[in-house]
């Protein structure tokens, strides 16, 4: 079983392959094991763009790393 695959089982969450964090929708973090919405992009010298976060505990954040694949996902809602 694919680790997406254990993911959804365990959590109960639909999710799909995703490239680049998007304005406005909800991912999955397989670092943090936790969603989180994106609320605002900005440019970055350092990591080509940071990302305002509202994690599913409530906390916001600035989150600056880009998607790893077969790690993280979107959140189909």
């Amino acid at each position: 079983m694919r680790y997406k695959e254990r993911v959804e089982r365990r959590t109960g969450l639909k999710l799909k392959e995703a490239t680049k964090y998007e304005l406005g929708k909800t991912y999955y973090c397989g670092y943090w094991g936790k969603t989180f919405k994106v609320l605002e992009i900005k440019p970055s010298e350092i990591w080509g763009e940071v990302y305002k976060c509202l994690w599913s505990d409530g906390f916001v954040t600035t989150h600056s790393t880009a998607i790893e694949p077969d790690y993280d996902y979107e959140v189909i809602i």
